[in-house]
């Protein structure tokens, strides 16, 4: 298949997803796991070819298998996006070049997340995961932005509810 900007910019629009993760990792470290991914859902065998087409298109990404919830159900493929420099490099360029029309909010919250995270990390010299204080209310911010624009997400996060118990934005973060 011919694939386009102009394909791809719609694709993702409809099958699309910018997320932004924050998840509690209590078991070795107790420390806060911040992550933004760019992923995109397509079932059936064709459905996993066109998804390879898109990442090479994009010159990034992996298509991973997705677990059938039954025998019936026709299995599905998710090409992943989530290297901060693929996401900086390739994918915000491309979606500055072909905005999504639909996610337009959405793309907008999660390229500033993500400008947090790398603007962060790159002036302070830590890596991407130790961020200050400041950036990580700034990132819960813009999370509970997100899953206001997506009432229906199936984040763990937003599934579980718990870390606006337990994990919020005046918690004290390890830096």
């Amino acid at each position: 298949m011919n694939i386009t900007s102009e394909y791809v910019r719609g694709f993702a629009d409809g099958e699309g997803c910018f997320t932004l993760g924050i998840a509690e990792k209590p078991r070795k470290t107790k420390r806060i796991q911040v992550y933004a991914v760019f992923s995109i859902t397509q079932a059936g065998d064709k459905g996993r070819e066109l998804l390879e087409d898109i990442a090479k298109f994009l010159k990034c990404g992996k298509v991973y298998p997705q677990k059938q919830r039954n025998e019936r159900q026709q299995p599905s493929y998710k090409l992943f996006i989530y290297g901060i420099d693929d996401l900086t490099t390739k994918i915000i360029p491309f979606f500055d070049a072909h905005p999504p029309i639909t996610k337009i909010e959405i793309y907008a919250i999660w390229k500033e997340a993500i400008a947090i995270i790398k603007s962060n990390s790159v002036e302070s010299g830590l890596p991407y995961h130790a961020l200050t204080e400041e950036s990580m209310q700034d990132l819960f911010r813009l999370k509970l932005m997100l899953e206001e624009l997506m009432p229906n997400s199936r984040s763990p996060l937003h599934r579980r509810g718990r870390w606006r118990k337990r994990i919020t934005p005046s918690s004290s973060f390890p830096t």
